[in-house]
């Protein structure tokens, strides 16, 4: 199985890995472009048949399981990453990928609606206390908006970028806040309006909005997020505009009137349930809206030409952090859209926004995790978030996934 994982780090595109393996063999492996220089120390013996069955997803949970280690987690994942997305992209590795996805990436059972609610209310539901530790003061678990000016640029070739640095918890917040103001600018929102959001977090965007003069009904499946914001919005002072429901998407139709608000928001919602159900959210939402009202939606998408290939298998975001959940690519986004009968309007990408918040959050996890261990939270856990957060981080740097604000019209 040594054979097999130097074999696998030769084949790396860019930057170097200083791999040992479990026999004690190391052996420094280059690609053939500039990129972070990592080492990794192997333990689990068995990991290089686990990655020949299992891609992606066998690297992340093996890391949670303790099974190998690294020097610079982020680093190690853009080059491993980087790797991947090329192989893919070849004709061949398109090929590879398909059949090995049909063969061996369903270890996670597609869930149905009533999975899928279960299983993104458990992610969220770890508990106020969980989230207020790290994220910053709008408690908010999206991507925020930087000034582009500040934000390093993700090549399409040549070296790959260095680790996004993170910022302050204020300069987090203040980037947050903009993110909301941009997306109740392009729904045209002021005083009066009514505005329906799906899946409202902790009320970050609900209280910008309230406090605008945007009356907000907002619903969500998770019960700690619907106490945290019931009671944010009442301190605020901002409760008579807000009206807040536990309930899954598919039944707003029975409980609002069609065609009752002059705008619909979802921030960052449809990554996290089953493709299966794409196409409804986007119904749900085209019939909310009055004739000539719009919908504004923050969405984390997958490249046009991984998508295909992604979509067949697991990865370590649907295996260990929503099951059920996937990305959308930006073509599946406009299709999706169309098919409600929405108009496009505009879209606005900001991925390299999201590497910084990321980072950010992975500091500042970091930083919290010993406060967080009277409430449960152990080594593993804390292996698996920063595999998570490292993950995500790394995708967004290298350009394989980003981030959209897309606003879309009902005609009429």
């Amino acid at each position: 199985m040594s054979r097999l994982l130097h074999a696998l780090a030769g084949q790396i595109v860019a930057g170097s890995i200083d791999l040992t393996t479990p026999d004690g063999r190391r052996r420094i492996h280059r690609g053939g472009r500039a990129g972070p220089d990592v080492a990794i120390v192997v333990h689990d013996p068995g990991l290089g048949r686990r990655l020949a069955t299992g891609g992606a997803s066998a690297l992340g949970s093996s890391f949670v399981e303790g099974g190998w280690e690294t020097d610079d987690l982020p680093g190690a994942l853009r080059v491993l990453s980087a790797s991947v997305d090329q192989r893919v992209r070849s004709d061949l590795g398109q090929r590879v990928q398909a059949l090995t996805g049909r063969l061996f990436g369903a270890v996670t059972a597609r869930l149905g609606a009533d999975g899928a609610v279960d299983t993104m209310a458990d992610h969220y539901n770890l508990g106020n206390d969980f989230y207020t530790a790290w994220l910053d003061r709008t408690v908010t678990y999206s991507s925020a908006l930087f000034d582009p000016q500040d934000l390093p640029t993700v090549p399409s070739s040549g070296p790959l970028p260095v680790s996004t640095p993170p910022v302050g918890r204020d300069a987090l917040a203040a980037a947050q806040v903009a993110k909301y103001e941009r997306i109740l600018d392009r729904a045209g929102l002021g005083d009066g309006d009514r505005v329906l959001e799906i899946g409202f977090g902790w009320g970050g965007f609900a209280e910008v909005a309230a406090a605008r003069g945007v009356l907000v009904t907002g619903v969500t499946i998770a019960r700690e997020q619907l106490t945290f914001a019931g009671k944010r919005l009442a301190d605020a002072g901002l409760s008579e505009r807000v009206d807040l429901h536990l309930l899954d998407f598919a039944d707003i139709p029975t409980t609002f009137a069609r065609g009752s608000f002059d705008a619909v928001v979802s921030i960052e919602m449809i990554e996290s349930i089953p493709q299966e159900r794409w196409a409804e959210l986007f119904a749900v939402t085209a019939g909310a809206l009055r004739p000539g009202g719009r919908a504004v939606y923050q969405v984390i998408e997958i490249a046009d030409d991984l998508f295909a290939t992604y979509a067949d298998r697991e990865d370590f975001i649907t295996t260990w952090i929503f099951p059920g959940g996937r990305l959308p690519s930006p073509a599946v986004v406009r299709d999706l859209a169309s098919g409600a009968g929405l108009r496009e309007r505009d879209v606005h990408d900001f991925g390299p926004s999201y590497a910084r918040t990321l980072a950010t959050w992975w500091r500042d996890f970091d930083g919290a995790f010993d406060d967080l261990r009277p409430l449960g939270f152990d080594d593993r856990f804390r292996r698996m978030w920063h595999y998570y957060l490292g993950y995500c981080q790394a995708g967004f740097e290298i350009g394989r996934i980003g981030v959209a604000q897309w606003t879309w019209e009902q005609p009429g």
